[in-house]
């Protein structure tokens, strides 16, 4: 009976091993599929973030390009504004120079009318018409250094737009500076993006 009992326990045992084989392989099917879904996953997340630091870049780069011609057009400015202020400063020191000579020349002129007029007050007071003459003379070049006195502070006026031309190249070095700033942004979104593309290869 030992003997008749021997196959089917052997069969038993067979497809005891089939059923655990089976099993096994389903199991590591099931893990194999699970593996593959984190894959996708993960491969999706890392294309979405990808994505994202692109057009980070992108929009950074024409920030860049914006800020560049922005740059540009200012240095274009103030070459145009330097060559407008050495004219302007040569005009201006011309103009003051000929005022000074000008308002000089007129001063003396009064004080050389006023000593005569003080010197011939005798022969004034004989010769009306003279005097009339001597008189409207002094009105005249007193007019004259009233105007003269009017310039001189337009041109005093100029000197404070020219204050405020200096203010405003502060304003530039302070633009400068913010595109250094934007430089330095620039290169960190770079790194970042070369740090993803390693862990995409690392997943990979």
């Amino acid at each position: 009976s030992a003997q008749d009992g021997s196959p089917p326990d052997n069969h038993e045992q067979l497809l005891t091993q089939v059923a655990e084989t089976q099993s096994l392989g389903h199991s590591l099917q099931l893990q194999l599929q699970e593996k593959e879904k984190r894959l996708a996953e993960s491969e999706r997340l890392s294309q979405e973030k990808e994505a994202q630091l692109e057009q980070q870049v992108f929009e950074t780069i024409e920030a860049l390009e914006h800020l560049g011609c922005l740059k540009e057009e200012l240095q274009e400015q103030k070459l145009q504004m330097s060559e407008h202020m050495k004219l302007w400063e040569q005009q201006e020191s011309e103009l003051h120079q000929q005022l000074e000579e000008n308002l000089q020349k007129s001063k003396q002129e009064l004080n050389q009318l006023k000593s005569d007029l003080q010197e011939n007050v005798d022969l004034m007071i004989e010769n009306q018409e003279e005097l009339r003459v001597s008189q409207e003379k002094v009105r005249l070049l007193e007019e004259e250094i009233g105007d003269l006195r009017h310039q001189k502070s337009e041109l005093e006026e100029k000197k404070a737009l020219q204050n405020r031309v200096t203010y405003l190249s502060g304003d530039r070095e302070k633009l400068r500076n913010h595109l250094m700033f934007v430089g330095e942004q620039k290169k960190k979104l770079k790194k970042q993006l070369s740090s993803l593309s390693e862990e995409k290869e690392e997943l990979q």
